[in-house]
């Protein structure tokens, strides 16, 4: 048996459920709780039963053909089990196996497998065997091993030395590695034909239908409810793109202690039938008691909770009864939801509230809420923070979806509930917690206002976001109301934090004359470069301002004080006031030392004093003068990792991507901008390495890496999301730049519907050609228009 792997309740709704891949040497699939997940699992979800609340009516509404009903993953302190128990079962998939035994084979071949010992060397050491970590899936949810006797004779249907062409070798060997998966190749043992991995992910693969989570244990063939005609992809079974889940959230909101044993499901089923069967709807004493006495036969509540709804009354009870069986009553999206939760929280948090009933524990602390000046631009509005002691959430995972890249179609939801006669039952978590809650002023939103705010919130979520990555446009007012810009240089991002904030001029003045009167240096590099580059004084001035900024650069002021030093760092001599802190320098880039002193020393160019505050008041007055009002976030990643590009707010997509990736053979970012990064933490010495970029090493390579971009940038965007690639090439590399784009975008679900070309540096403008005696001809550069599939 395989070694329990705990988990709380919560990662199994959240995460996890059924139809998720369990990572490890031996990869295993979560099944249903009906498909011997759960032992005894009607039993158990009952014993567990959750009140759905007000999502009820949503997931009503989504086609089901019974009621939803709600359970809670039990776990093993709640069944009484040991905790290395195995609560919720798994089981091996995919089956096939890599054993890495290499002595004990012929020729020292990895061997690929199906089942649970290598058919050669017959080991069953986990140490010896992994699970191949490749799947088959599809946008509709299927899931399935992978036909690897294709892959070996791609592109032939079979072997051809197999007895009556039918029969599939039972193991074949896995040759290869490396970084890249056009290297690894499956060899069948029979005919010595292999194929490669790389070719395998590239095509499309006939999908069977498969849906593991549904198969039962002792199952003899894979389950396959129905044909599928939506092509199925290779992906790694540890894609996080695998399998994520549709999560609905509700918070609980109870003013009195009764509320929550009203909403036990027994309970609130009880009085629910007795409510029906009375016409007017009322609720006797008598009723009450007997109502009360049943249940606590049937053990649904213990004799305090019995004796303590008795004592509260027909009236209240009746009340709660009435709240608990309308809460979500005519919601038919989980944002109406939100909107009735909002209000309530927001009358709740208001210093006329009413009283908790009693026993309750008030929802908010509104004593001790405060009152904050609110510093930002636009109306002077004060912020209301009123702490929030008691915060409960309902989540419940009702679907899964599988971001297979798909020609033909997005990715479908799989409904994961299990259909009864009672009811569909799907998994769920409840969670405490408390907080802050902050409201922009003190009254609360009348109707209208709120009405109007909900609208804006569409308008944002909706329409108008952009994924900004690589490129350095920055167009505050076409970007409103909503961009986030992603970089891989730690300079851009600063720059562009500097351009998201909108300090007062007095205010950064103020905070540069504290830094230079308060703090000296640790450190100031040496050497002959830094004696030619900048004088003494503006030296010691600009070690200061990177010490500080590198303990704290998290405020708004600090944050454009940043950007105006970097854009000053360096930059040509101008003949009426200095304008950089530099010796003579190309603006965009940084001279490399050797070259540089050659070239300061060939024209007896030496470094002048300037006057630090004065650059930073003329750069301030002319960034910061005119604040402008821009929402908007930058963030630091590669946008090969999918995390990287992952929205921090749940349901947003973006609809317009404006990108420029680095050009073929452009391998000197970080170098090209070594005096800037030295300001922002890097080495006082020009850095030539290579890594954590895209791979130049081939046109292949590098077309690759950069699909991958692609692909992540295609999970974060909306059906209708138009990107816009700006592309180009250098010199030293003879390939055509358009087709190597247009080559990248393949199988990406991107699709090109416009190419235009955006021209070309102009002749003796190139800040390049500053320290260049040779001036070299800039290539044409390309705008790609692409849309979702």
């Amino acid at each position: 048996m395989a070694h329990p792997l705990q988990m709380r309740t919560a990662q199994f709704v959240t995460t996890y459920g059924p139809g998720a891949l369990l990572e490890g040497r031996l990869s295993r699939v979560i099944p249903r709780p009906d498909c011997d997940g759960l032992a005894n699992w009607q039993a158990t979800v009952q014993a567990f039963e959750l009140d759905p609340g007000p999502l009820g009516a949503v997931l009503a509404k989504a086609g089901r053909p019974a009621p939803p009903r709600l359970f809670r993953v039990p776990s093993n302190p709640a069944l009484g089990r040991d905790e290395q128990a195995v609560v919720y079962r798994t089981r091996p998939f995919p089956r096939w196996r890599l054993c890495w035994n290499r002595a004990a084979h012929p020729g020292r071949h990895v061997v690929l497998y199906p089942g649970r010992a290598c058919p050669i060397c017959r080991s069953e050491n986990p140490d010896d065997l992994e699970a191949v970590r490749f799947v088959l899936a599809c946008p509709a949810g299927h899931l399935d091993e992978v036909p690897w006797e294709q892959v070996a004779h791609d592109p032939a249907p079979r072997c051809p030395r197999a007895p009556g062409r039918s029969e599939e070798m039972p193991y074949y060997f896995w040759e290869g590695g490396g970084g890249s998966l056009r290297e690894l190749r499956v060899r069948c043992p029979r005919c010595r034909q292999g194929g490669s991995l790389g070719r395998a992910f590239q095509r499309e693969w006939t999908c069977r239908g498969r849906f593991p989570e549904q198969e039962k244990a002792d199952a003899v063939r894979p389950v396959r409810p129905g044909g599928c005609s939506v092509p199925a992809r290779l992906m790694q079974r540890g894609a996080a793109a695998l399998r994520v889940a549709d999560i609905l959230t509700a918070f609980r909101i109870r003013t009195d202690a009764l509320q929550a044993c009203l909403e036990r499901p027994a309970v609130r089923r009880a009085f629910e039938y007795v409510l029906l069967g009375r016409h007017d709807g009322s609720l006797s004493p008598e009723v009450l008691a007997a109502v009360c006495d049943r249940l606590l036969g049937d053990r649904e509540l213990t004799a305090a909770e019995a004796d303590a709804i008795r004592q509260a009354g027909p009236d209240r009870v009746l009340r709660l009864v009435r709240r608990v069986l309308t809460m979500g009553a005519g919601a038919r999206t989980v944002a109406e939801i939100v909107r009735r939760e909002f209000g309530e929280l927001l009358s709740l948090a208001q210093p006329d509230a009413p009283p908790a009933e009693t026993g309750a524990t008030p929802q908010f602390a509104t004593e001790q809420a405060m009152t904050v000046p609110w510093t930002g631009s636009g109306p002077a509005a004060p912020l209301r923070v009123v702490p929030a002691v008691r915060l409960e959430s309902l989540l419940v995972q009702h679907a899964y979806r599988r971001l297979v890249p798909s020609q033909s179609r997005q990715s479908d939801p799989v409904d994961i509930g299990v259909p009864t006669e009672e009811g569909t039952w799907y998994p769920a978590v409840e969670l405490q917690g408390e907080g802050l809650f902050l409201t922009g002023s003190p009254a609360p939103l009348d109707d209208g206002a709120w009405t109007a705010a909900a609208g804006n919130a569409a308008a944002w979520y909706a329409g108008k976001e952009f994924l900004f990555r690589g490129a350095s446009l920055h167009q505050p007012d076409e970007l409103s109301p909503l961009f986030v810009w992603w970089h891989s240089s730690p300079v851009a991002t600063a720059i562009t934090a500097s351009k998201l904030v909108s300090p007062r001029v007095e205010d950064i003045l103020a905070e540069a004359r504290c830094i230079l009167a308060q703090r000296q240096p640790s450190a100031i590099p040496e050497g002959e470069f830094w004696q030619w580059a900048f004088h003494p004084a503006v030296l010691h001035a600009v070690c200061q301002f990177r010490e500080a900024f590198l303990e704290d650069c998290s405020s708004p002021v600090r944050l454009a004080l940043r950007g105006i030093i970097l854009g000053a760092l360096h930059g040509p001599k101008q003949k009426t006031f200095p304008s950089y802190l530099s010796n003579q320098c190309p603006r965009t880039y940084a001279p490399k030392p050797a070259y540089a002193i050659r070239f300061w020393q060939h024209h007896r160019l030496l470094p002048e004093f300037v006057d630090v505050l004065a650059v930073i008041e003329r750069r301030a007055n002319r960034y910061y003068a005119h604040p402008l009002d821009v929402s908007g976030a930058v963030r630091l990643g590669d946008s090969r990792d999918a995390e990287t590009l992952r929205p921090t707010a749940p349901g947003l997509r973006f609809r317009w991507v404006i990108t420029s990736p680095p050009y073929y053979g452009m391998r000197t970012y970080i170098p090209d901008q070594w005096l800037r990064h030295w300001f922002v933490g890097g080495p006082d010495v020009v850095d030539y390495s290579r890594c954590n970029q895209l791979v130049h090493s081939s046109p292949d390579h590098f077309v690759d890496d950069l699909r991958r971009v692609w692909l992540n940038v295609k999970e974060v965007c909306t059906d209708d999301a138009i990107m816009v690639v700006r592309f180009g090439g250098i010199r030293d590399r003879q390939i055509n730049p358009l087709k190597l784009i247009q080559r990248s975008l393949e199988f990406t679900g991107w699709r090109i519907t416009r190419v235009e070309e955006a021209g070309h540096a102009q002749a003796g403008k190139r800040q390049a050609d500053a320290f260049l005696r040779q001036k070299s001809e800039p290539m044409i550069e390309y705008d790609i228009w692409a849309s979702r599939n």
